[in-house]
């Protein structure tokens, strides 16, 4: 399981869920708190979650933790 943990701005984790589940099988997310996220998905979806929290970095200005730094999209480790 590769796991990452993401910052938003709380009024956009609606949104962000809602890309997520419309994107069957991508990942599983959890809000912690705030606009705190944890996405966490099977090794065979890393590369589609990637590509998705480059998506989120670039338009949404999410700040992106890899919780394990080889999968790190920002660092570009794990692609």
């Amino acid at each position: 399981m590769i796991s990452f943990r993401v910052d938003v701005d709380p009024r956009e984790v609606v949104f962000i869920k809602s890309l997520v589940e419309a994107s069957e099988g991508i990942a599983s997310i959890f809000a912690d708190h705030g606009g705190c996220l944890t996405f966490a998905t099977p090794a065979a979806r890393r590369s589609a979650l990637v590509e998705l929290l480059d998506d989120l970095v670039a338009h949404h200005g999410a700040r992106v933790e890899a919780l394990d730094s080889a999968d790190d999209p920002i660092h570009g480790g794990g692609r």
